[in-house]
C-alpha cells in the first residue's frame, strides 16, 4: 500500500468508512476483517447509526505505512 504524506486528514475530526476507503486502498471486507483481528481499532459511535474513526488515529496509520509497516 503506497501513500504519500500529502494525504493527511484534518485534526480534530472524524472520518466515516467511504472516506477511509478512499485513502486506504483496500476493500471494505478486508478493512472490517482487520478490525476483527485487532489490526485496526474499532470505530467510535458518533450517532445512533453512525460510526467513524478519529482522523488523528487514521493519520497515525498513514505514518506507520510511510515508515514501511504493513497494517493489514
Amino acid at each position: 500500500m503506497e501513500l504519500t504524506r500529502s494525504k493527511r486528514l484534518p485534526v480534530p475530526g472524524y472520518s466515516r468508512l467511504p472516506t477511509v476507503l478512499s485513502i486506504f486502498p483496500i476493500s471494505r471486507s478486508r478493512w472490517y476483517a482487520a478490525i476483527q483481528t485487532g489490526h485496526i481499532e474499532r470505530p467510535v459511535k458518533i450517532g445512533e447509526r453512525t460510526a467513524a474513526w478519529s482522523n488523528e488515529y487514521l493519520n497515525r496509520l498513514l505514518d506507520r505505512i510511510d515508515n514501511g509497516e504493513q497494517i493489514v
